[in-house]
């Protein structure tokens, strides 16, 4: 996540950024379907991201310019279907 203020001519200064890792495919098996608690942590990351951008004020928006890319496509491994 990141959060930004715009500045001069369209241009934006990053104010603070935050990664984390929700394991949302830990479990065993063949991963067709989030156990419980990968979705509690997934909530739960949502929550915190939440809980920052309200810290700053900031809008929460994605206006098509938000990304969340599966750790195999920052591989170059294609999406499902791609």
């Amino acid at each position: 996540m990141l959060i930004a203020r715009v500045v001069t001519n369209g241009r934006f200064e990053v104010v603070t950024r935050q990664k984390e890792m929700v394991r949302l495919g830990s479990g065993s098996g063949e991963m067709k379907r989030l156990e419980s608690d990968a979705i509690d942590r997934g909530v739960a990351a949502l929550a915190r991201c939440r809980s920052l951008a309200d810290s700053f004020d900031a809008p929460v928006h994605s206006g098509g310019h938000l990304g969340c890319p599966r750790s195999g496509q920052r591989r170059g491994v294609p999406s499902p279907g791609a």
